[in-house]
C-alpha cells in the first residue's frame, strides 16, 4: 500500500505585500524509507556514520554472531552514529528513512501556497532545497523527517534581516564599516587585499599538520575530507582548485566568500588560513594524535599569524570553549596583537551545536556575548552568529536547529550553514 501524504499545519499569518492567509494544511509527498544492509568497520570509541540519520529496526551482526545494543556497541538514533565497543567489521541491518526539506510558497497569480517538494536525501537534505519561483513569496520552510514536520517562518525574515528590524541591521552594518577603514578603502581603489582567517575549525576545514602552529595554508587544510559524512555527490559539488602543490582544495566557508567578492570589485585578493582544529582562546597548547598543537593565544602561534601582514584577520573561536570562562578576555589579547601588527579584525562569534549532540543553548548565547564584547573593547567589525542560528531565527536560513553543525552532527557547519554565513559577511563588503 502506498504511503500516505503527509498533511502540513500552516499558521494565520500576514505575508509581506498585505496578503492573508488564514490557517490551513497543506499538502506534501510523503517520505521514503528503505531496507538497508551495510558494513561498518569500527574501533573502540569512534563514532561511524551509518548511510542514513534516521533509521529504525537495526539489528548488527559481527563474523556471524548476533550483537547486543548497549552490551556491544552504541548507537545514537538521532544522529545515526554507531559505536563499538571493540574493534571489527560490524554488518548493520535497519529501515533508512529519507530526510526532504519543503518550500510553501504564496503565488500572487493563485492566491493561495503551493508547495514545492525538495529532494529526498539520506543525510543531507538542507543542501537540496528547493527555490522560490520568480513572483512568489517564500512563506515557510519545512524539514520533513521521520519523526515529523518543523515549519519554519521564512515570511519575516528577508535573508539574515528581521522585517521591522531594518535600521538595527543598518546600524550594525555601518558600525563593521567604519571598523574596517583600510579594507574598505582598497575595496573602492581596487588595491590588493591580504586575507587572514585564524580561529578553530571553522576556519582550517580540514585536519591537523604541525605545520599549521606557525604556518599557513599547507597540505591538510581547506580539504574535502571534512565533510566526509556527505554523500559523494553531495562532495562533487562544492568548488574545488588546485593549491600552489597542484593538491585539490575544497573554496567552502566565509574566508573564500569573501576573497571571490573582493576578486569580482576588481581587487587581487589573497587568503592565508592560519586556522588549527580543536583549538581555543588559550594561550597554551594540547596534545593532539599527531603531535603538539598551540592553542589562538599562545605567543608563538600569534607573533607567526600577525608577521603575515594581513590586511584583515577574520577571527573565529569560541567552538571549542562553549560556557567556558574567560573567552573575551583571551580573545581581546588575539585581537590587539593583530590590530597592534596593522591588520583590522572581522569577528565571528561561534558557529551552532547540533542539540541531538549537545543541547545548551544559554551557554553558547553567553559565549556569543563574550565574544561580541571582546569585539566591541577592542574596536574591531563583528558578526553575530546568534542572528542567524539563535533561537527564533531560524528563518532567517530556514533551516531546522536539527541540521546545524551538518559537517559532523556536533559542532562542524554543513556547507549550507557555511553559505548562510557568508551572505550575512559578504553584506558588509557590498557597494554602498
Amino acid at each position: 500500500m502506498a504511503a500516505a501524504s503527509i498533511r502540513v499545519p500552516l499558521p494565520a499569518v500576514e505575508l509581506p505585500g498585505g496578503h492573508y492567509m488564514a490557517e490551513q494544511e497543506i499538502e506534501a509527498p510523503p517520505l521514503a524509507s528503505r531496507r538497508v544492509i551495510e558494513e561498518v568497520e569500527t574501533s573502540p570509541g569512534a563514532e561511524r556514520f551509518l548511510s542514513f540519520r534516521f533509521v529504525s529496526d537495526l539489528g548488527a551482526t559481527a563474523a556471524g554472531a548476533c550483537l547486543i545494543e548497549g552490551t556491544d556497541y552504541l548507537f545514537d538514533k538521532v544522529r545515526g552514529i554507531l559505536q563499538s565497543k571493540g574493534p571489527r567489521r560490524i554488518k548493520a541491518a535497519y529501515v533508512g528513512h529519507q530526510q526532504r526539506y519543503d518550500l510553501v510558497v504564496y503565488d500572487p497569480a493563485l492566491g493561495a501556497y503551493r508547495l514545492l517538494a525538495g529532494a529526498h536525501r539520506p543525510l543531507d537534505p538542507e543542501e537540496y532545497r528547493p527555490r522560490a519561483p520568480a513572483g512568489c513569496i517564500a512563506a515557510f520552510s519545512v524539514f520533513q523527517w521521520s519523526g515529523g514536520s518543523e515549519v519554519i517562518a521564512l515570511y519575516p525574515w528577508a535573508g539574515p534581516m528581521k522585517r521591522g528590524a531594518e535600521n538595527q541591521f543598518r546600524d550594525w552594518l555601518e558600525h563593521c564599516r567604519e571598523r574596517l577603514p583600510t579594507t574598505m578603502s582598497k575595496l573602492r581603489r581596487r588595491e590588493p587585499i591580504l586575507i587572514g582567517g585564524y580561529g578553530d575549525s571553522t576556519t582550517a576545514i580540514g585536519n591537523r599538520e604541525l605545520m599549521q602552529n606557525l604556518h599557513p595554508n599547507g597540505s591538510e587544510r581547506d580539504r574535502v575530507g571534512f565533510f566526509d559524512r556527505m554523500p559523494p555527490d553531495t562532495r562533487a559539488r562544492y568548488c574545488q582548485s588546485p593549491d600552489d602543490a597542484g593538491r585539490t582544495r575544497i573554496e567552502v566557508g566565509w574566508n573564500w566568500r569573501l576573497r571571490r567578492q573582493f576578486e569580482r570589485r576588481g581587487c587581487a585578493a589573497e587568503y592565508l588560513n592560519w586556522g588549527v582544529a580543536g583549538t581555543t582562546t588559550e594561550s597554551g597548547s594540547s596534545a593532539k594524535e599527531n603531535g603538539v598543537y598551540l592553542h589562538g593565544s599562545n605567543p608563538q602561534r600569534l607573533a607567526a599569524a600577525a608577521a603575515s601582514r594581513c590586511d584583515m584577520m577574520v577571527v573565529g573561536f569560541g567552538a571549542n570553549e562553549i560556557g567556558a570562562a574567560g573567552v573575551g578576555e583571551r580573545l581581546e589579547t588575539i585581537l590587539r596583537t593583530f590590530v597592534e601588527a596593522g591588520a583590522e579584525c572581522l569577528v565571528l562569534t561561534p558557529t551552532p551545536e547540533n542539540p541531538a549532540f549537545i543541547d545548551r543553548p544559554l551557554r553558547w548565547e553567553r559565549t556569543q556575548q563574550d565574544v561580541i564584547n571582546a569585539a566591541l573593547r577592542c574596536g574591531c567589525a563583528y558578526a553575530p552568529l546568534n542572528v542567524l542560528f539563535g533561537a527564533g531565527s531560524e528563518g532567517a536560513t530556514g533551516l531546522s536547529p536539527m541540521s546545524y553543525a551538518a559537517g559532523n552532527l556536533s559542532n562542524h557547519p554543513g556547507v549550507a550553514e557555511f553559505d548562510a554565513i557568508s551572505d550575512y559577511l559578504s553584506l558588509i563588503f557590498e557597494e554602498a
